[in-house]
């Protein structure tokens, strides 16, 4: 008797099968019902601090040049399959490109072609994504790359995740997540870390919810061109992205960090060479189902 008692006395905490409790795990698959609609705004910017030497003419000169890609689409869910969306009507609300070449002021705009057009993707019978005008005009070539539903969600963990999780992507899901950005054949990898988990307003004319912060780290390499003079272009980027934990949803991506430029050309006896470095920025945010309207400014009186 005496035996057993110092036996409970001396036992430690927990030895009588009690477990701790584990960490929270998250669920950040994306969810999506038939009618689901949204509306997302997406921009990217760059500015290149260019070198370009050419020493059998004796030239290296140094300039400035600035893109950004801007697009704004409305998607509406128009059929679903066993909880995967099988089809999308995507519009193009707004969809052009700027160019400052080195020397000039400003940027230069041009509308995309897909600008003001509606074009429904759909999933073929071998499962890719399949893009086609619905209405409006433009290139077969311009409606490549178009996926169902937001590109980032391939960064998105397969298994719930407790706050502080690793993992990467890379392969093919690598390059969804960075489509042409750096043009093809790019190559890299994406580090992500759930970093966590806040209530939060991100406007103030929207609700405070619940949204899982995980962290991005991406070091990409693609190609422009073809061949052995094609344009090199590496980023070595960081941010983040929310998804809406009532949503099931991503709602924002931020990453900034530096890309850089190389190319190499020769012509007869002549090379040239052209490199640049400079800051790349990459924003999107995405409104359940459309971005507020901002209220029209007071009158003064």
């Amino acid at each position: 008797m005496l035996l057993g008692v110092l036996a409970l006395v001396l036992a430690p905490a927990g030895s009588a099968g009690a477990q701790e409790p584990g960490p929270v795990r998250y669920d950040l698959r994306p969810r999506y019902r038939l009618g689901d609609r949204q509306e997302t705004e997406a921009r990217l910017a760059l500015l290149l601090h260019l070198r370009l030497r050419l020493a059998t003419q004796k030239i290296d000169r140094t300039s400035e040049q600035e893109t950004v890609v801007f697009r704004r689409t409305r998607d509406e869910v128009i059929s679903v399959a066993e909880g995967h969306v099988e089809a999308v009507r995507r519009a193009f609300v707004s969809a052009w490109s700027g160019l400052r070449e080195p020397g000039a002021p400003r940027l230069t705009r041009s509308f995309d072609p897909l600008h003001r057009t509606v074009v429904v993707v759909r999933v073929d019978d071998d499962g890719r994504p399949r893009a086609r005008l619905e209405r409006g005009e433009a290139p077969r070539s311009a409606l490549r790359g178009e996926l169902l539903t937001e590109r980032y969600e391939a960064a998105l963990p397969t298994r719930p995740v407790a706050v502080g999780e690793e993992w990467s992507v890379e392969g093919a899901a690598f390059r969804q997540v960075l489509g042409r950005s750096l043009g093809d054949d790019v190559e890299g990898a994406l580090h992500c870390s759930l970093r966590e988990v806040r209530e939060e307003a991100l406007s103030p004319a929207e609700e405070s919810e619940r949204y899982a912060v995980v962290a991005l780290r991406c070091e990409a390499r693609g190609r422009r061109g073809e061949g052995p003079e094609a344009a090199i272009l590496s980023a070595d980027l960081e941010g983040s992205l929310r998804f809406s934990l009532r949503r099931h949803k991503i709602a924002t991506v931020s990453l900034r960090g530096t890309a850089r430029l190389e190319q190499v050309r020769s012509e007869g006896e002549h090379t040239l060479e052209l490199r640049g470095e400079g800051p790349l920025e990459i924003k999107k945010r995405t409104w359940f189902p459309r971005k507020p309207r901002r209220p029209p400014a007071a009158r003064e009186h």
